[in-house]
């Protein structure tokens, strides 16, 4: 019992020493926090940025998979009215308008008999354009995550506000697609999968809150 007790323990300190060893990610969905993107449970990490372009329809896509409780340790309850599932992965992402043709619609491909659930948006930091719709639509063996705009959509310059769903499955990539004015550009973006997400092990439990809580310190020290 002593020797495992022991192992845990410096198993514990070498996890804690890595997360406060990590550097920030900065600029990922605008804002400036700590995210390792599902990487708490081995699997990530899943960030990243994608262009999309199609004639005069360009711009960006940043995209974050939070790991379980992630999503509420970077965008605490008290501060957004989105509050998915704390033992499920979010999926999130943000659009950022470049071209001359404003976009009005962010759809992301999800298997129809994958899981899925609580599409939402959240504020950032940097700010952003809110959705007039949030929804799941239906189509033969897919559902598309959708995010709609009004028109003039999200203008040449600017960007979404944080664009979000829950799931208890794995990421994988699929396909997402930007819109307006008869235009369209897919691109590759995470869904997903047909795998749900492990239940830790005891001691596994114990390091992922203990950096689940080195994670919240650090954000708030860097963030003074």
């Amino acid at each position: 019992m002593k020797a495992i007790r022991r192992t845990v323990a410096v198993a514990l300190v070498v996890a804690v020493a890595a997360v406060w060893a990590l550097p920030l990610q900065a600029g990922y969905l605008s804002n400036s926090y700590s995210s390792y993107a599902y990487s708490s449970l081995g699997h990530g990490p899943w960030y990243g940025t994608v262009p999309y372009s199609n004639s005069s329809l360009n711009g960006t896509v940043d995209y974050v998979v939070f790991g379980p409780g992630e999503f509420a340790l970077a965008f605490p309850p008290s501060t957004t009215s989105y509050h998915p599932p704390a033992n499920e992965l979010v999926y999130a992402y943000q659009v950022h308008s470049t071209g001359s043709s404003n976009t009005s619609a962010l759809n992301v491909d999800i298997i129809a008999s994958h899981l899925y659930d609580s599409i939402g948006s959240f504020p950032l930091d940097a700010g952003g354009l809110p959705p007039v719709g949030e929804s799941f639509v239906p189509s033969g063996p897919l559902v598309y995550a959708k995010w709609n705009y009004i028109e003039p959509g999200i203008t040449t310059g600017n960007s979404s506000v944080g664009l979000a769903f829950a799931s208890p499955n794995t990421p994988e990539m699929l396909v997402g697609t930007l819109g307006d004015s008869g235009l369209g550009a897919n691109i590759a973006l995470p869904s997903p999968s047909t795998l749900m997400v492990p239940v830790p092990e005891p001691s596994t439990a114990i390091l992922l809150a203990a950096s689940a809580i080195l994670l919240g310190l650090r954000r708030r020290f860097w963030c003074r």
